[in-house]
């Protein structure tokens, strides 16, 4: 592999802009801390095992969320649906939006936000350092699903991707 010039601020755009362009689906990750329920917005998932059944997610290293689901123990990951964009939005913003959320809690006291495509209760399994953002791999304890159109995130916006017959 050759050795390439890291890239600059004026490239680090069109970096962003071409990640931009690979459609993912929208997952809210929940843990329980000590102010209450906690919850964030990513896009940042991918199955990492089958045996055993891991999975993976990153967040921002600046993120004032970071430390408590460094922490956690035990967290959920929400696959979301088209139709929890307007409750889910929120977490965007507020770590601790559940009000437009149905939310109980699993026998270890994760949050867990109903009606997702499907959701995923794990626990901690390994955390690894990668540039700005810490990569997360949990496994899974449970999961469970729902038919339904899913939330998409592309070229920085929320959409839908029509499930069904084609």
């Amino acid at each position: 592999m050759t050795d390439q010039s890291p890239i600059t601020a004026m490239d680090s755009r069109a970096f962003r802009d071409a990640l931009g362009k690979f459609a993912t689906g929208v997952a809210l990750i929940t843990t329980d801390s000590d102010a209450g329920p906690m919850g964030i917005m990513v896009n940042s998932f991918a199955s990492v095992s089958l045996d055993p059944p891991l999975v993976l997610w990153s967040i921002d290293k600046g993120s004032k969320r970071r430390p408590t689901f460094e922490a956690a123990k035990h967290t959920a990951i929400h696959i979301l649906a088209s139709d929890q964009k307007d409750a889910c939005i929120p977490f965007t913003k507020d770590a601790y939006a559940f009000g437009g959320c149905t939310v109980t809690q699993n026998a270890v006291g994760t949050p867990l936000v109903e009606g997702a495509l499907a959701r995923f209760e794990c626990e901690a399994f390994a955390a690894h350092d990668a540039g700005d953002h810490v990569i997360f791999i949990a496994r899974v304890t449970n999961v469970t699903t729902r038919d339904a159109d899913p939330l998409v995130f592309y070229q920085g916006a929320f959409g839908h991707l029509p499930t069904g017959p084609s």
